[in-house]
């Protein structure tokens, strides 16, 4: 039961790392191509933040590596592989672009742990909740 807590814990600490990493980055971007009215300093600007979120790879495999094989929650580093380069994409455009036509915006995934491993995990955690609470009442 404490492993099971445990790696909970240390699941949702992984998710919400990235995820303040994430809205961090996203609100730069915002930012930036709003403060500077000079496009060469944003597209400097927006190459820096491409060139961060490229170092960011590494970090991303280390945590791969650190992850529990035997964990029931898997976090999906691929998923969030193809989030952060479909943002370096959208940068590269946006740097080389030629001029301001309508397209379509492909929305980031945002979920790295699948929806039934996350429902699954959460009802054995507040069933072994509920089954400490019983054995532990006067």
């Amino acid at each position: 039961m404490k492993f099971i807590k445990h790696f909970i814990k240390k699941s949702i600490r992984h998710c919400n790392l990235i995820t303040v990493f994430l809205i961090s980055f996203l609100s730069l971007i915002v930012m930036s191509s709003t403060s500077f009215a000079d496009t060469s300093q944003m597209n400097a600007t927006l190459s820096r933040i491409s060139t961060i979120l490229s170092q960011v790879n590494p970090l991303i495999n280390l945590a791969e590596q650190q992850q529990d094989v035997n964990t029931r929650v898997k976090f999906q580093f691929n998923t969030l592989r193809q989030d952060i380069a479909s943002i370096q994409t959208g940068i590269a455009q946006a740097i080389n672009r030629v001029s301001i036509q309508p397209r379509s915006v492909k929305p980031l995934s945002g979920d790295y742990i699948p929806i039934s491993q996350s429902i699954k995990s959460q009802s054995i955690a507040s069933n072994e909740i509920s089954n400490y609470k019983e054995d532990n009442t006067p």
